[in-house]
């Protein structure tokens, strides 16, 4: 069968790929995919479905708090004609192999092609056991050569696209990210720890 490798490895590919793997109908993915892909979709469809109420947020801080009052009838009459569309031509852009492939790095190809093949009851009633593996990985992320290096890269890519571009703040950028960064890790170590986790992400757990 197909190895689970990409090559060059991304710090972020690796750190997903050593949750290991699941066993499917149609064979072994990656845990940290298919629990990307079952968060992904409903995530897209829940943005998709709530773009109208979206869309009214929105309009009410541009148009009733952000704009002068003299706009404020322009402003109404532009966005609610347009904004709901153009929310759900944005979020139907996105799809959960982009962003768990492309964007996160959470899937590889093989991972990807074998949950093709796979129903959505299939996806489904397999949810509960890749949340409690990535649950499990999470708890002990902390102590993982993957963990550190995931950090160290977070820390670079802010800083290169962030505090590059913040002129005379630059170093007390770097100093911010450098700081928060491990504690936002340490931080998401700690909420897997709850019993209750799985259970909140998915009801039928």
């Amino acid at each position: 069968t197909a190895a689970h490798v990409e090559t060059p490895i991304h710090p972020m590919y690796a750190f997903f790929q050593a949750a290991k793997t699941i066993e499917t109908p149609t064979g072994s993915v990656l845990m940290s995919c298919l629990e990307c892909k079952i968060a992904a979709e409903e995530a897209i469809t829940s943005l998709i479905d709530d773009r109208n109420a979206q869309a009214a947020a929105v309009q009410k801080f541009a148009c009733h708090e952000l704009l002068p009052s003299n706009f404020t009838a322009s402003c109404d009459d532009f966005l609610s004609l347009y904004l709901p569309t153009v929310l759900y031509m944005t979020w139907e852009q996105y799809t959960p192999e982009g962003v768990c492939k492309n964007k996160i790095k959470a899937c590889d190809s093989v991972s990807m092609s074998r949950m093709a093949l796979m129903s959505k009851s299939d996806i489904k009633g397999l949810s509960c056991q890749s949340c409690s593996g990535m649950q499990n990985y999470f708890k002990t992320m902390m102590n993982r050569r993957e963990s550190i290096d995931f950090q160290q890269f977070a820390i670079d890519e802010l800083k290169r696209s962030v505090c590059d571009h913040a002129s005379i703040l630059a170093t007390t950028c770097d100093r911010f990210v450098t700081g928060v960064v491990p504690r936002l890790f340490n931080k998401f170590a700690d909420i897997n720890k709850s019993e209750k986790l799985c259970s909140m992400i998915h009801p039928s757990c």
